[in-house]
């Protein structure tokens, strides 16, 4: 639920020359017309919808082939478009993401730090790392 109206929404992710989407659920068995996501053309391979940052709308982690990674903030859930540009993240082919939580807390609460790692090579440290408090 990208926009906090209580119904389910759907992120889709697209191959090169398709924008990734977002489709807000009206609530009635419709969608509106989808919303074109920030970052342009990608060639995306998996997405993690979580509150990366503790505000309280849900955000995107999105992973790309070839392409920057993505990190899109959720600004606030507008219905016209509810996200601010993406930040790019280290260049890699990422296949799949996971989102973990080690604390008891979800990733955007205020109790602890977070981070977010990624990884191209599983033997290797992180390649990029993202970290709040």
């Amino acid at each position: 639920d990208f926009n906090g109206d209580g119904h389910i929404d759907i992120v889709i992710g697209n191959g090169v020359g398709v924008t990734n989407q977002l489709q807000i659920n009206t609530g009635n068995g419709t969608f509106q017309i989808p919303i074109d996501l920030p970052g342009g053309n990608r060639e995306t391979r998996s997405i993690v919808a979580v509150d990366v940052n503790g505000d309280g709308y849900i955000d995107l982690i999105i992973g790309n082939n070839n392409y920057a990674n993505q990190l899109v903030l959720n600004n606030g859930g507008n219905d016209t478009n509810p996200f601010q540009d993406a930040v790019g993240l280290k260049v890699g082919a990422v296949l799949g993401m996971v989102v973990g939580v080690d604390d008891g807390d979800d990733v955007g609460g205020h109790a602890s730090p977070n981070r977010i790692e990624v990884s191209e090579d599983p033997k290797s440290p992180p390649s990029a790392m993202i970290t709040s408090s």
